[in-house]
């Protein structure tokens, strides 16, 4: 059961202003599922407000595409120190407000229903980039992008994103989609089409956040992805000795999958993912995101990356 409690008065209230609070909280509820009673009162109308003016932001950011920014951080091979690859991470740069970050409007443009533009856009940008520097195709084995279940439920949104793989002129296999493992749940069978529709151009597939509570091993044997990321929240936990991390790199290369460890941001937690034998790490102990002319002055002064 989820309860949303509104204290009346706010001020000075409308019907409208109330019902408003109400939908608010309830969506709070739904993003917080461990607190199933949440009471708007005076402190929640600043948090409020701040929603309502990211929402506009986003619907701006739709016309104003400039708004939209792409950062990329490096993936490293582990026993090399050598980049092979980069996620590009979307952030929203408003003059007022700053940038934004994807913890915020993210969620905000799933409850809108205004993702899968936003993952257009990140797509083109990425095909772009990738398309103004052969050379990052030729080190690098692929540039990956998230995506949400959203995107791939509604076969008109797989079709744009096969077009403008189409259109850019980019090698779809240098394009990967990085899922989270809530979608992995998902049955839609339009899912299941849009994902082998994107394979066979040669995207790839990541199962991202591995390790929150939503996979279930049966997925995780039959779902046609070969790469996990293991989520920061794994790396960083010290029970016993870091068990729970090597428990399930072993596991994940006993099926087979190549494995990335995310979250690493210092030389002992690099230590102990080298001991369990993973293969690949991200984190600020390498790169923190960097915007597209950083990224590229750090890939010219790191090591020479392995050709793939």
């Amino acid at each position: 059961m989820n309860i949303a409690i509104v204290e009346i008065p706010l001020k000075k209230n409308t019907v409208d202003e109330v019902v408003e609070s109400l939908s608010f909280t309830m969506a709070e509820i739904k993003g917080k599922r461990r607190q199933p009673v949440i009471i708007f009162n005076q402190k929640l109308i600043g948090v409020r407000q701040r929603r309502l003016d990211i929402l506009s932001i986003l619907r701006k950011a739709l016309l104003a595409e400039d708004m939209i920014q792409v950062y990329f951080q490096p993936i490293m091979d582990v026993q090399e120190g050598k980049p092979i690859a980069a996620e590009a991470l979307m952030r929203l740069q408003d003059e007022r407000m700053g940038i934004i970050s994807p913890e915020e409007f993210i969620p905000l443009a799933e409850q809108a229903g205004l993702i899968s533009m936003f993952s257009e856009i990140m797509l083109q940008k990425v095909c772009t980039f990738l398309k103004a520097h052969p050379t990052i195709q030729e080190r690098l084995s692929h540039v990956s992008i998230n995506i949400v279940a959203e995107d791939l439920a509604v076969w008109d949104v797989t079709c744009r994103l096969l077009d403008i793989l189409s259109q850019r002129g980019v090698d779809a296999k240098k394009i990967g989609f990085e899922v989270t493992e809530s979608m992995v749940l998902s049955s839609n069978p339009i899912v299941a089409k849009s994902w082998e529709a994107l394979r066979e151009v040669g995207v790839r597939f990541f199962l991202d956040d591995f390790g929150t509570g939503y996979a279930n091993l049966e997925s995780l044997v039959n779902l046609p992805f070969d790469t996990v990321k293991i989520d920061r929240s794994v790396v960083t936990n010290t029970t016993n000795n870091h068990e729970l991390l090597s428990l399930i790199a072993g596991m994940l290369q006993r099926l087979g999958k190549e494995v990335i460890a995310e979250g690493i941001e210092t030389s002992e937690q690099l230590e102990v993912v080298k001991s369990t034998k993973i293969s690949f790490v991200q984190g600020f102990y390498y790169s923190k995101p960097l915007p597209p002319e950083e990224f590229l002055s750090w890939l010219e002064e790191s090591p020479e990356t392995m050709k793939v």
